[in-house]
Parts: structure tokens; C-alpha cells; sequence
């Protein structure tokens, strides 16, 4: 049996060694984990407290992890926290848990995921095992590089919530053929180099994989958006 520690206190916990902090209100925050630990399930609490949070860096370049199970107490998870766990091939989480920028970047084996609702900046970058995009109804924007090198992409179908797609948000998905917008007729480009935005038709589901995998900043353009709905949002 291994073991918890948080401020001066040791705890026994079956699997794995997870370092916390107190936060000021009244909850703790994964800081660490053991580089040795294979599987690890983050209890939903230690002592009566609260862990609410996975700290920036907590597992970055646990290369022997392969294994993440998130209690739905934790929502919200820091930049690169997972950053280089070349071995995580399984995350277990709630749909509503947040994941910052980089959280997954370079998991290269990650290829099991529950869906989310978010897409932040490089989230999965150079994923190249994951072959689905594990977003739910909810998610709204799917930000600059959150997909890129993600070379193991074939067909997306991106949930009827998204409003917006970044540049680069698909950039190196070589693999990358068919992208579906939900509600095609109801998209614009948005470019560096013209005033206003370009009514485009999303409905031709090769030709949006050909453009999302390679655009660039270097064409000028900067993502494309869903225009105002009828019920008066505006984007």
C-alpha cells in the first residue's frame, strides 16, 4: 500500500502517491504524482476535504502513466498537466470538467478519452494515437493548435454547439479527411487581410478537412464562425 501526503499528514491510498496543497477555499489541489505510478484514480476527497483541482505540470512527463480516473469533484485541471505521459492511454473524467491550455499535449498514446466540453489552446496537440474527438454537446469554441498534429484524425463531426473553429485548430492532421459544421449554410471566414467576414459553405465535408488541417496564419486566416442565431447571439 502506497501512500497521500498532504501537510504533514500521510494517509493510506491504494495505487498511487499524490502530493496536494490547500486552497483558501476550503479544498485541496493534486500538485504531484510519483513519476512511477502506472494507474491513478484522484479520490473525490482526503479526510473530508474536497479535491477540486489538478494543479499546472501535476503529472507532466509521467512517461510510465497510463491510466487517469477524475472524480467529478475535480473541475478544473491546469495547464500541461498531463503534458508528456507518453504511456496515458485512458482518461476517465465528468463532461463539464475544464482542461487547460497544453493539458494533453504530447500524450502520444492517448487514445480513449470521455467526451468534454472544451477544446483549449494545444489541449491535445500531437495526440497522434487519438482517432475520435472527444468533445460533447457543450463546447463551444475549439481554439487555436487544440487538435493539431493529431495525425491519427480521419472524419469529424464537430457537436452543434461549436460557434467557433481557430486557425490552426486542425493544422498537421494529415489524415484528416471529412470535417462536418453542424448547420453548414451558417459560416463565415474570417481573414488578417480583409475588413468583415466571408460567407462560406461548410457543406462540402472533404473540402473543410483539406482547409482546417493546413490553415495557417500565413493565408490570412483566423478561423471561421458561426453567424448570429435567431435568437439574437451574437458571435
Amino acid at each position: 500500500m502506497t501512500k497521500i501526503r498532504y501537510e504533514n499528514l500521510t494517509l493510506a491510498h491504494t495505487e498511487e502517491v499524490l502530493d496536494f496543497s490547500f486552497d483558501p477555499e476550503d479544498s485541496l489541489t493534486v500538485v504531484c504524482c510519483d513519476k512511477d505510478a502506472t494507474r491513478v484514480t484522484v479520490p473525490s476527497e482526503v479526510d473530508g476535504v474536497p479535491v477540486t483541482t489538478v494543479n499546472e505540470h501535476a503529472f507532466e512527463d509521467c512517461t510510465r502513466l497510463c491510466e487517469v480516473t477524475l472524480p467529478a469533484r475535480v473541475h478544473t485541471v491546469l495547464t500541461s498537466a498531463f503534458r508528456g505521459c507518453t504511456a496515458l492511454t485512458r482518461v476517465v473524467c465528468a463532461a463539464d470538467t475544464y482542461f487547460g491550455v497544453c493539458a494533453f499535449s504530447g500524450c502520444t498514446a492517448l487514445c480513449e478519452m470521455s467526451p468534454i466540453a472544451c477544446a483549449s489552446e494545444g489541449l491535445f496537440e500531437n495526440c497522434t494515437a487519438l482517432g475520435t474527438l472527444p468533445l460533447c454537446e457543450g463546447v463551444r469554441v475549439i481554439e487555436s493548435e487544440a487538435f493539431a498534429g493529431c495525425t491519427g484524425l480521419t472524419a469529424v463531426v464537430l457537436p452543434e454547439s461549436v460557434r467557433t473553429v481557430e486557425g490552426l485548430a486542425f493544422r498537421g492532421c494529415g489524415a484528416l479527411s471529412a470535417l462536418h459544421f453542424p448547420d453548414p449554410t451558417a459560416w463565415v471566414m474570417r481573414s488578417a487581410y480583409r475588413e468583415g467576414d466571408t460567407p462560406i459553405d461548410c457543406s462540402d465535408a472533404q473540402k473543410n478537412a483539406r482547409a482546417l488541417r493546413t490553415m495557417d496564419f500565413d493565408d490570412g486566416v483566423l478561423g471561421y464562425y458561426r453567424t448570429a442565431e435567431e435568437d439574437g447571439e451574437n458571435e
